[in-house]
Protein backbone atom coordinates (compact mmCIF):
# COMPACT_ATOMS: atom_id res chain seq x y z
CA UNK A 1 0.00 0.00 0.00
CA UNK A 2 1.14 3.59 -0.58
CA UNK A 3 1.14 6.43 1.91
CA UNK A 4 1.53 10.20 1.86
CA UNK A 5 1.28 12.78 4.62
CA UNK A 6 -0.98 15.67 3.70
CA UNK A 7 -4.08 16.82 5.59
CA UNK A 8 -3.88 13.32 7.03
CA UNK A 9 -2.49 10.12 5.67
CA UNK A 10 -3.73 8.50 2.48
CA UNK A 11 -3.79 4.77 2.77
CA UNK A 12 -5.60 1.68 1.57
CA UNK A 13 -7.87 -0.19 3.99
CA UNK A 14 -9.30 -3.66 3.99
CA UNK A 15 -12.24 -4.52 6.23
CA UNK A 16 -12.61 -7.72 8.22
CA UNK A 17 -14.70 -9.24 11.00
CA UNK A 18 -13.25 -8.35 14.40
CA UNK A 19 -14.29 -8.11 18.01
CA UNK A 20 -15.19 -4.80 19.59
CA UNK A 21 -13.95 -3.42 22.90
CA UNK A 22 -16.55 -5.33 24.96
CA UNK A 23 -15.54 -8.69 23.43
CA UNK A 24 -18.59 -9.18 21.18
CA UNK A 25 -18.29 -9.87 17.47
CA UNK A 26 -19.37 -6.99 15.26
CA UNK A 27 -21.61 -7.78 12.34
CA UNK A 28 -19.72 -7.23 9.14
CA UNK A 29 -20.48 -3.84 7.62
CA UNK A 30 -20.38 -3.91 3.82
CA UNK A 31 -17.33 -2.19 2.44
CA UNK A 32 -17.64 0.59 -0.10
CA UNK A 33 -17.67 -0.53 -3.73
CA UNK A 34 -14.24 -0.92 -5.32
CA UNK A 35 -13.77 1.71 -8.01
CA UNK A 36 -11.40 0.90 -10.86
CA UNK A 37 -8.86 3.41 -11.97
CA UNK A 38 -5.66 5.15 -11.06
CA UNK A 39 -4.99 8.51 -9.47
CA UNK A 40 -2.08 10.49 -10.84
CA UNK A 41 -0.51 12.50 -8.04
CA UNK A 42 2.17 15.15 -8.40
CA UNK A 43 4.44 14.97 -5.36
CA UNK A 44 6.78 17.70 -4.19
CA UNK A 45 9.54 17.38 -1.62
CA UNK A 46 12.70 19.21 -0.57
CA UNK A 47 15.44 16.71 0.20
CA UNK A 48 18.78 17.89 1.53
CA UNK A 49 21.32 17.66 -1.33
CA UNK A 50 23.96 16.62 -0.61
CA UNK A 51 23.05 15.12 2.76
CA UNK A 52 24.57 17.17 5.57
CA UNK A 53 24.93 20.33 3.44
CA UNK A 54 21.89 22.10 4.91
CA UNK A 55 20.96 22.93 1.29
CA UNK A 56 17.57 21.78 0.10
CA UNK A 57 16.45 21.32 -3.48
CA UNK A 58 12.83 21.22 -4.68
CA UNK A 59 12.04 17.96 -6.46
CA UNK A 60 8.80 17.00 -8.19
CA UNK A 61 7.69 13.59 -9.38
CA UNK A 62 4.47 11.92 -10.50
CA UNK A 63 3.12 8.66 -9.11
CA UNK A 64 0.01 6.59 -9.78
CA UNK A 65 -2.08 4.99 -7.02
CA UNK A 66 -5.11 2.72 -7.25
CA UNK A 67 -8.18 4.77 -6.32
CA UNK A 68 -9.81 1.83 -4.52
CA UNK A 69 -6.78 1.49 -2.21
CA UNK A 70 -6.56 5.16 -1.30
CA UNK A 71 -8.13 7.18 1.50
CA UNK A 72 -7.85 10.74 2.74
CA UNK A 73 -7.92 11.08 6.51
CA UNK A 74 -9.13 14.48 7.71
CA UNK A 75 -7.96 15.16 11.26
CA UNK A 76 -9.73 17.69 13.47
CA UNK A 77 -11.43 20.02 11.00
CA UNK A 78 -14.13 21.99 12.77
CA UNK A 79 -16.63 24.67 11.78
CA UNK A 80 -15.64 26.64 14.87
CA UNK A 81 -12.80 26.71 17.39
CA UNK A 82 -12.13 28.51 20.66
CA UNK A 83 -8.70 29.60 19.36
CA UNK A 84 -9.19 32.48 16.93
CA UNK A 85 -5.90 31.78 15.11
CA UNK A 86 -6.83 28.11 14.61
CA UNK A 87 -10.22 29.17 13.26
CA UNK A 88 -8.50 31.58 10.82
CA UNK A 89 -6.14 28.84 9.60
CA UNK A 90 -9.07 26.50 9.03
CA UNK A 91 -10.89 29.25 7.16
CA UNK A 92 -7.94 29.57 4.79
CA UNK A 93 -7.32 25.82 4.37
CA UNK A 94 -10.92 24.64 4.08
CA UNK A 95 -11.76 25.86 0.54
CA UNK A 96 -8.71 24.16 -1.02
CA UNK A 97 -9.17 21.04 1.11
CA UNK A 98 -12.80 20.90 -0.04
CA UNK A 99 -11.66 20.91 -3.68
CA UNK A 100 -9.15 18.10 -3.08
CA UNK A 101 -11.55 16.02 -0.98
CA UNK A 102 -14.42 16.45 -3.47
CA UNK A 103 -12.17 15.43 -6.38
CA UNK A 104 -10.94 12.41 -4.41
CA UNK A 105 -14.49 11.35 -3.54
CA UNK A 106 -15.54 11.67 -7.21
CA UNK A 107 -12.68 9.33 -8.16
CA UNK A 108 -13.54 6.69 -5.55
CA UNK A 109 -11.17 7.68 -2.75
CA UNK A 110 -12.44 6.82 0.74
CA UNK A 111 -12.83 9.94 2.90
CA UNK A 112 -12.31 9.38 6.62
CA UNK A 113 -13.10 12.08 9.17
CA UNK A 114 -11.02 11.67 12.33
CA UNK A 115 -12.19 14.13 14.96
CA UNK A 116 -10.59 13.96 18.40
CA UNK A 117 -12.65 14.12 21.53
CA UNK A 118 -16.06 13.55 19.90
CA UNK A 119 -15.83 9.99 18.58
CA UNK A 120 -18.39 8.76 21.12
CA UNK A 121 -21.06 10.81 19.32
CA UNK A 122 -20.54 8.56 16.27
CA UNK A 123 -20.22 5.22 18.10
CA UNK A 124 -23.43 3.68 16.74
CA UNK A 125 -23.14 4.86 13.15
CA UNK A 126 -22.33 2.32 10.44
CA UNK A 127 -19.39 4.48 9.37
CA UNK A 128 -17.75 4.30 12.81
CA UNK A 129 -18.49 0.57 13.08
CA UNK A 130 -16.82 -0.02 9.69
CA UNK A 131 -13.70 1.83 10.84
CA UNK A 132 -13.61 -0.17 14.09
CA UNK A 133 -13.52 -3.35 12.00
CA UNK A 134 -10.49 -2.22 10.01
CA UNK A 135 -7.32 -4.08 10.99
CA UNK A 136 -4.52 -2.08 12.60
CA UNK A 137 -1.80 -1.10 10.14
CA UNK A 138 1.68 -0.01 11.17
CA UNK A 139 2.53 3.26 9.39
CA UNK A 140 5.72 3.34 7.31
CA UNK A 141 6.99 6.30 9.35
CA UNK A 142 6.24 7.25 12.97
CA UNK A 143 3.10 9.40 13.07
CA UNK A 144 4.28 11.25 16.19
CA UNK A 145 6.84 13.11 14.07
Amino acid sequence: MKYVVAAGIALGLTIGLTGNSDGHKDERIANRPKVPGLLKLNLRERPEKPVGSKKFEAVQRSVEWEAAKTAIIICDMWDGHYCKLAAQRVGVMAPRMNQVISAGREHGVMIIHAPSGTVDMYADTPYRQRMRQAPAVKPPVPIAK
